[in-house]
Parts: structure tokens; C-alpha cells; sequence
């Protein structure tokens, strides 16, 4: 037989909800609030440290003192909502609008070319890129031969009458006052001194065939067949990998277009009130602001990942103290 000492309803909840914050600008005056979308996990924790004493007045020492001395507010967020303001909320960055012109671009040039290897036209130290590129077209790169000049094992020329080969020098030496003889068989062949040898065809370059490109990505992919292929092979044949450099000149023209740029800085957390306004299913509703939190980006966030998942970003939520007369935490609750 139950023992009933009391009545008493158990109160179940099934959180849902939406979750915003609100960033204290430098004039200490609140931006609006920011939702960051679907979120599927929110929490606070709090961890209370004790300073605890023992007499040892008697034989055997006694707990006389345990008192709570910290208390620690702290919060979580899982956000599965990878718009643009929450990618660069999580990386600590800003987010802005980068407009391509279309201007076109002549003889960018692209250095150490080989086989199955991928260059981004545009490409700068940081990062910038170009996207949408038409009339593109690729040539091959080299110096055009120069009378009574001294040349290294590995360089490349061209004639400067052009014969649609490319040289390279075998043995070091200083070319000839006229030009020589080229050879197009892929023999060898003195120039005074020097010794260079053909290396293959080099003008014409066509997609698709010694070359790939997506134009989209604006991304150029040297085929592991083809003509910049043969020459990269015959030029290793020659002197041996690492001891020379092709290069080709890109001209395309970007199209006219925008779009989202993200860029980290210097400021990876943020600080201001946190805003959780609860639609459960099941439960009373509540209302909770922090009035006062950093909320700081952890973990990891997946671009690529093998799992049949969608990508989520994790937020730590710092919980201060804002002054003497206004809670850390409150919680405003509902009927359900």
C-alpha cells in the first residue's frame, strides 16, 4: 500500500525554443537582438566551490567550517544554423559583401605548373579569389633567347622568333652572339657554349585537352596528359624534378558579381545579454535572459565530414554579474 504524505504535481517539459543575443556596443548601449536560428541544445550550469575548515582541537579532527565562497555561472550553445552571421560569429569574424568587377585580366601568371596539380585565378596571399570567368585563355611562359647571355642548368627559353618549342638548359654556358640551330625532335643541340635541349610544343594549349578549367570556381587544373604534361615530363627526363620551373600566363575575364565574404579579426568572443524564449511542446513555457555573458566560440565546426549529419557550431556562454541590483539569471515562467 502506498504511503501518500503529500500532494504534489510533477511539472514535465519538453524544451524548444529560440535563442538570441544581444551585443553590448562600445557605447554601452544594446544592438538589437540577433536570433541565431534553429539551436538544438541549450544549457546553463552552475558550480558552487565550498571553503571547508577542520578543528583540531580534539583528537580527532572535525569539520567545523563548510561555506560556499564562488559560485560559477556558466552556458552552452549548439547551433546548427551555419548562416553567415553565426559562421563568423563562431570564427570571430566579420561579415561584409565583396563586389568582382569585370574587368579584364591579362597575363596573370601562374608559377610552378605540373601535372595534376590546381591553381585558383586570382589567387592572393590572402585568400581573395576570383568566381565566374569567361575568355580564357592560357599560354606558356618563358623568356625569349638572348644573345652572349649567360644560362643555368634548368632555365627555359623560347626563340625570339618563336617556333612553337621550348628550351631547356642541359649544360650551363653562355649562349652564342647569333641564334643557333633549334632542334625540333627533342635532341639536344649547342648554343655556344651552353647546351639546351627541346622539350616539346608549347603554344596552342586547349581545354579539356592540356588543360582543365571550371569556370565557375575559376579553378585551372593542368592535365596529366597533354602538352604542358610532355613538356614537364621531358624537362625531369632533362635535368631532373625540382631543378626547373614552368610557368603559363592566364587572361580571363571575371563576371560582374557579389557575394558573402567572411573574415576573421582580431575579437573572438562578444559580450552582452543572452535571450531564450521557449515554444515547448510539452510544459510551461519560459522566458530566460542573462543580462550579462560573453559568449565565445569552441569545438570544432565540420566543412567536410563523413557522417550523415548537418555541421553545428558550439558557443561557450561566460555568466557575470552586471551590478548589485540586477540578477545573473532570470527566468520569467508561463502557463503551459
Amino acid at each position: 500500500m502506498a504511503v501518500s504524505v503529500y500532494t504534489k504535481s510533477n511539472e514535465y517539459s519538453v524544451p524548444r525554443g529560440l535563442v538570441g543575443f544581444q551585443e553590448r556596443l562600445s557605447d554601452g548601449v544594446y544592438d538589437g537582438i540577433e536570433w541565431f536560428g534553429d539551436v538544438s541544445a541549450q544549457t546553463v550550469s552552475v558550480e558552487t566551490e565550498n571553503l571547508t575548515h577542520e578543528s583540531h582541537e580534539g583528537g580527532i579532527g572535525q569539520r567545523d567550517l563548510d561555506t560556499p565562497i564562488r559560485i560559477t555561472r556558466s552556458g552552452g550553445l549548439t547551433v546548427d544554423n551555419c548562416n553567415a552571421a553565426n559562421v563568423a560569429r563562431f570564427f570571430g569574424a566579420s561579415v561584409s559583401t565583396h563586389t568582382q568587377a569585370s574587368t579584364p585580366i591579362v597575363n596573370e601568371l601562374i608559377r610552378h605548373i605540373k601535372p595534376g596539380r590546381s591553381w585558383v585565378l586570382g589567387n592572393t596571399s590572402g585568400g581573395l579569389r576570383v568566381r565566374s570567368v569567361s575568355s580564357v585563355a592560357v599560354d606558356f611562359k618563358a623568356t625569349a633567347r638572348a644573345n652572349t647571355t649567360a644560362y643555368t642548368v634548368g632555365q627555359i627559353y623560347v626563340p625570339a622568333t618563336p617556333n612553337n618549342h621550348a628550351y631547356i638548359c642541359t649544360i650551363a654556358g653562355t649562349s652564342a652572339g647569333s641564334p643557333p640551330s633549334f632542334t625540333t625532335d627533342g635532341t639536344t643541340f649547342a648554343d655556344d657554349t651552353a647546351t639546351f635541349k627541346d622539350i616539346g610544343v608549347i603554344n596552342s594549349l586547349t581545354a579539356g585537352t592540356d588543360y582543365i578549367l571550371d569556370a565557375t570556381r575559376a579553378l585551372m587544373s593542368v592535365e596529366i596528359t597533354g602538352k604542358l604534361a610532355t613538356v614537364y615530363a621531358n624537362a625531369v627526363t632533362a635535368v631532373g624534378a625540382g631543378n626547373f620551373e614552368l610557368q603559363v600566363e592566364v587572361d580571363y575575364t571575371p563576371a560582374a558579381t557579389t557575394w558573402t565574404k567572411i573574415e576573421t579579426g582580431a575579437v573572438s568572443s562578444k559580450r552582452g545579454k543572452l535571450w531564450i524564449e521557449q515554444d515547448n511542446p510539452f510544459g510551461a513555457n519560459q522566458q530566460l535572459v542573462i543580462p550579462d555573458c560573453t559568449l565565445a566560440p569552441g569545438g570544432e565546426l565540420s566543412f567536410i565530414a563523413s557522417d550523415d549529419a548537418v555541421s553545428t557550431m558550439e558557443f561557450t556562454v561566460g555568466i557575470n554579474i552586471l551590478n548589485s541590483t540586477t540578477p545573473a539569471i532570470r527566468v520569467d515562467r508561463f502557463a503551459a
